[in-house]
């Protein structure tokens, strides 16, 4: 049976593409903002969450870098850090790091 539904499944399907697009692409459009939103959070919730987790550390490991190239840097080159750099990059990870606290809590 699986090995019949294999071969004629494709078939139909080919067969019925128009009209498969049309009827998805109509239910798509009776979507309103609100409930597209529930749909893409119910189906990948806990996806975009990590995404948002992940995103965060890595923000935050960037700017740490950026801070100790530019502190490096500033020693090296200029014969102090550079304040203005110095504090952004500081900010920078500062608020990355606010912003995880806020998704974990």
């Amino acid at each position: 049976m699986n090995t019949q539904c294999e071969r004629v499944i494709p078939i139909i399907i080919e067969e019925c593409r128009e009209t498969i697009g049309v009827f998805i692409s109509d239910q798509v459009k009776t979507w309103d903002g609100q409930y597209m939103a529930e749909r893409i959070e119910l189906n990948i919730g806990s996806d975009l969450q990590y995404i948002r987790v992940s995103g965060t550390l890595v923000d935050g490991l960037v700017g740490l870098m950026i801070y100790v190239v530019v502190g490096y840097l500033g020693e090296k080159v200029w014969g102090e850090r550079k304040n203005i750099c110095t504090q952004l990059t500081y900010g920078c990870l500062v608020f990355r790091l606010q912003s995880l606290t806020r998704i974990l809590v």
